[in-house]
């Protein structure tokens, strides 16, 4: 597994079976399912402005992260491959409903 997936913030058991302590299919669902918990938060909270449109939610949220990037002088291009990366990493780990898309 790439070194870039050893986040300090993970769980132990997340970091455990990032290291091969144990199965990594014990914990990555889980620990996807929390993301999108989280990510659905926001998302109902933009929505808001959308009339519950998902997409327009997804959308602002992308350039109000472009933004502050932009405020930050980070590069959103490179964030954007980095994060797509880890996230093709977690979708050749687990079995999880991102796989649909790959079909």
């Amino acid at each position: 597994m790439p070194k870039s997936k050893m986040n300090p913030r993970h769980s132990p058991s997340v970091i455990e079976a990032r290291t091969g302590l144990i199965p990594a299919s014990d914990d990555i669902e889980d620990e996807l399912d929390a993301r999108t918990a989280r990510v659905s938060r926001t998302l109902r909270a933009y929505a808001k402005g959308t009339n519950g449109r998902d997409d327009l939610a997804i959308t602002n949220i992308l350039e109000d992260i472009r933004h502050y990037c932009d405020s930050k002088t980070l590069s959103f291009d490179e964030l954007d491959k980095a994060a797509y990366n880890n996230y093709l990493g977690y979708v050749k780990e687990s079995p999880w409903i991102s796989r649909l898309w790959m079909r």
